[in-house]
């Protein structure tokens, strides 16, 4: 199941929640378009994934997420 293009919320409640639309999946890490900006969320933090039900329809298309080998490799991408 593709999940990339849908709305979903990660780590279902409390302060650690995220709710956005999954723009991609990589080796360490999954990448979420939020109202703030994309928030790119380390997998070993994951405790949940859910799908809400809704499509992403057109924010999922209007970003362009930083696609890294692994989550060090992201944090080396962001650096500069």
């Amino acid at each position: 199941m593709n999940s990339i293009g849908s709305e979903v919320k990660i780590n279902r409640g409390g302060p650690d929640s995220i709710v956005g639309v999954l723009v991609g999946i990589q080796n360490g890490y999954l990448a979420v378009a939020t109202k703030e900006g994309i928030v790119y969320v380390n997998s070993t933090h994951i405790k949940s994934i859910s799908s809400t039900g809704k499509s992403g329809g057109a924010k999922a298309m209007t970003v362009d997420p930083i696609m890294a080998g692994n989550f060090a490799g992201l944090l080396h991408a962001l650096r500069y």
